[in-house]
């Protein structure tokens, strides 16, 4: 794992690490791994160490890679099973069935179009249940790449029905799934969690099934006053812990965060109308991005040309206000606007587009924007 990665300049911070790992376990890798800054935002030191365990693995997660071989992902799914069958940890279970359902997404993708002539019960059968189980990373990831297979299919009005809960799942407060550093998502991600649970569920959770830790907590020689701090501000971080830790990874997951939808390279559930886009590379979205692509191509191909051009609106004002869109993705998102606007007949305005997504940082443009704009140019008239 380190072979040929480790020198001077970098062993003091393995090692610090490593011996962060080796004194005070997970808490001892969280100190080291997170800003002090980002901790304290959290309410208590048990809180913070079961959140910061969550944010630990959003961290490793965006940066992994995305296997592109259907044999190697059918591997990685039978040893992640294994994983799951001998794991003890809840906590690694739940991230062995959070890759589990990632790989599935993947394989999703590499299987043979499901709109290609002759294709046979069997793969949309696996189609549908590598799809299912790809619903489990996040809100609506999964739920993207589902009505990804109804649009190839032509099943415009499912994949309709399926963009509107998909949008009804996307809040403002959610966290980015890869927006893990900025102070106040980490805040809403507490709070999302916690809000989630109705006030007698956290009751049960956190007074009830613990009440003999409170009591065993309150000396009998306190006056009431003092017993009542005793057992509600002393362990405060007993009770928010414990709320915390009846959900699972998964359901924190669906609850507080929105992740992009990943399309691999060549992937078989890509509209036909954004295949340049996975050419040569991995396309992220953001998915209220994609959301409105969908339904604006759904209408396109319908013949609906009011809800058509609601929809080209919608899109423009989300990419325009960046409404759950960081700005790692801001390029491709940019693309997508103007191949929408391509396709309605708006060819200055997608050229515009175009140029803009390639002006966003080099290392996080959209390559196929400058291979759409050189298209534009042969009979592109100016801006004016």
């Amino acid at each position: 794992m380190f072979k040929g990665k480790i020198n001077e300049s970098n062993n003091t911070i393995l090692l610090r690490v490593l011996g962060g790992i080796q004194s005070g376990g997970i808490d001892g890798l969280i100190m080291n791994l997170f800003p002090t800054d980002n901790r304290s935002l959290l309410v208590t030191s048990s809180e913070s160490s079961s959140t910061m365990l969550d944010f630990l693995f959003y961290r490793i997660d965006a940066i992994q890679a995305r296997e592109t071989e259907i044999s190697i992902s059918y591997k990685k799914l039978a040893f992640i099973e294994s994983l799951i069958k001998s794991e003890s940890s809840t906590f690694i279970v739940d991230v062995c069935k959070y890759y589990y359902a990632q790989n599935s997404q993947i394989i999703a993708q590499l299987l043979p179009p499901p709109n290609t002539k002759g294709s046979n019960y069997i793969i949309h059968k696996c189609y549908q249940r590598h799809l299912q189980d790809g619903t489990k990373t996040g809100a609506v990831s999964g739920w993207l790449l589902y009505a990804s297979f109804y649009y190839v299919t032509g099943q415009f009005n499912v994949t309709l029905r399926l963009m509107d809960y998909v949008l009804s799942r996307c809040s403002p407060d959610m966290m980015l799934s890869n927006d893990f550093a900025c102070k106040i998502h980490i805040n809403c991600y507490r709070q999302n969690i916690h809000s989630t649970m109705t006030l007698i569920e956290r009751m049960n959770t956190a007074t009830v099934c613990h009440v003999s830790y409170i009591i065993n907590s309150i000396h009998s020689t306190m006056t009431l006053i003092e017993r009542t701090k005793t057992a509600t501000v002393c362990h405060v971080s007993y009770i928010i812990n414990s709320i915390h830790s009846t959900m699972t990874l998964i359901e924190r997951t669906k609850t507080a965060t929105v992740c992009h939808v990943s399309y691999i390279i060549n992937s078989s559930l890509i509209p036909e109308e954004r295949q340049l886009e996975v050419k040569d590379q991995v396309l992220f979205i953001p998915p209220t991005v994609m959301s409105h692509c969908l339904r604006f191509l759904c209408f396109h191909h319908l013949g609906d040309i009011l809800n058509r051009q609601q929809s080209l609106r919608d899109l423009y004002l989300t990419v325009k206000d960046t409404y759950l869109v960081p700005k790692c993705e801001l390029s491709n998102s940019i693309t997508i606007v103007g191949v929408c606007f391509e396709m309605s007949g708006a060819k200055d305005k997608a050229y515009q587009c175009y140029e803009e997504a390639l002006k966003v940082d080099d290392h996080k443009t959209c390559r196929s924007a400058k291979i759409r704009k050189s298209k534009l140019d042969g009979n592109y008239c100016g801006l004016g």
